[in-house]
């Protein structure tokens, strides 16, 4: 495969090269509703501003691009999914069948929708989306055809290391192998790889992270890798089971929606605050304090019930803060009464960072909650 990874690399770069946007983190979670057939997924896009200015100065029109066509972003603006180009991608008669048909699944199935806006503890601005891909189990189906399909069309020859698993992934796809699955709330990814290759390359693989993370500390590199592979190695739950046969990687817990937190950087700028607050015109924090305090459920639209219901935690701390900031006696009272319940589940699950116990003074209880907030949406690699 490593020729079509050779030429997705410009591609990417000049996205990477283009993008105007950044991050300072991203938040996700994800659930799957059997009932429905529904993959339900929550993304908080923490901290957006304006990337350095050698970039150049679309940030407005990406953001609001972005809002109008429905696109998905997977941590960083290089990672963006643009709908557009999905749908393209489906009515061209060149692309390869498999692919065609899980585009046209994503154009049908995929649907997202800004929430709202909301700032962090810190005054920075952020924005959530929850994406929902309806017809869930046809839509595995597809990504697995499609997958097969690009294996089948990559030279088994074209990677040394990896010839012997490339060969035995090659056997898969021609069997119609199920590579990805849902289990719960999780998704596995399997594969077959051949044993000994695969314990040679990991080990290859994880000295490069070790060796570009003492270059990092000792200011010689500027490589990122090593940070990514730490946060997605502390990721939990993520289970990697290896055997004669293949590998296997499960990410979440089958049981509960799965909880994923990337910090990505510390630099922020308040130069796209305005074009977000255009493309996002909802308060979000004002939203699901209102639901969270009362509101009769439904009320409150889709995304904050999804957030009520089941996102992370973290999202309801910051709107009932934001609620006992302001002047009504009443609703301060209920916001910490509401802060206080979150807390009593939160430590009583044995979570981390722990989260504030009963204080004498509101006002260094809710600055309490405001410090396990900055902690929490940078654990568990944050310090």
């Amino acid at each position: 495969m490593k020729p079509r990874i050779q030429l997705l690399v410009p591609a990417l770069l000049g996205v990477a090269l283009a993008a105007c946007v950044e991050l300072t983190g991203q938040r996700i979670s994800l659930r799957f509703d059997p009932a429905k057939d529904e993959i339900q997924i929550l993304f908080c896009h923490d901290g957006i501003h304006e990337s350095p200015p050698s970039r150049n100065e679309d940030g407005p029109k990406q953001i609001a691009e972005f809002v109008e066509n429905g696109d998905v972003l997977f941590l960083d603006w290089p990672g963006s999914i643009q709908m557009k180009d999905i749908r393209e991608r489906a009515d061209d008669s060149s692309a390869p069948p498999a692919l065609r048909a899980l585009c046209a699944a994503v154009s049908s199935s995929v649907r997202s929708t800004a929430v709202g806006r909301y700032r962090d503890p810190d005054g920075r601005v952020g924005a959530a989306q929850l994406l929902v891909i309806s017809r869930a189990r046809e839509f595995i189906a597809k990504s697995n055809a499609a997958i097969s399909e690009a294996i089948l069309q990559a030279s088994t020859s074209s990677d040394p290391v990896w010839t012997l698993t490339l060969k035995r992934m090659e056997e898969g796809a021609k069997q119609g192998r199920a590579w990805l699955s849902l289990e719960g709330h999780s998704i596995r990814f399997a594969f077959p790889a051949h044993s000994a290759e695969w314990a040679r390359n990991k080990a290859t693989y994880v000295k490069a992270i070790l060796d570009g993370w003492q270059e990092a500390k000792e200011g010689n590199s500027n490589d990122n890798r090593p940070s990514f592979f730490m946060q997605l190695l502390a990721l939990s739950p993520l289970s990697i089971d290896e055997g004669a046969e293949g590998v296997s990687i499960r990410l979440g817990d089958p049981k509960r929606p799965i909880a994923m937190r990337f910090a990505m950087r510390d630099v922020y700028n308040p130069k796209l605050e305005s074009s977000v607050a255009a493309a996002v015109p909802v308060d979000l924090d004002d939203a699901l304090a209102t639901r969270l305090l009362g509101a009769e459920e439904g009320m409150a639209g889709a995304g904050v019930e999804a957030i009520a219901k089941w996102g992370l935690e973290e999202d309801s701390v910051r709107a009932l803060l934001k609620r006992a900031a302001g002047a009504d006696a009443a609703s301060r009272e209920a916001s910490i009464a509401a802060l206080r319940r979150i807390a009593e589940a939160w430590n009583r699950d044995g979570s981390l960072p722990r989260a504030p116990g009963p204080m004498d003074s509101a006002d260094r209880y809710l600055d309490a909650w405001r410090e396990w907030y900055r902690g929490v949406v940078a654990f568990p690699t944050g310090e």
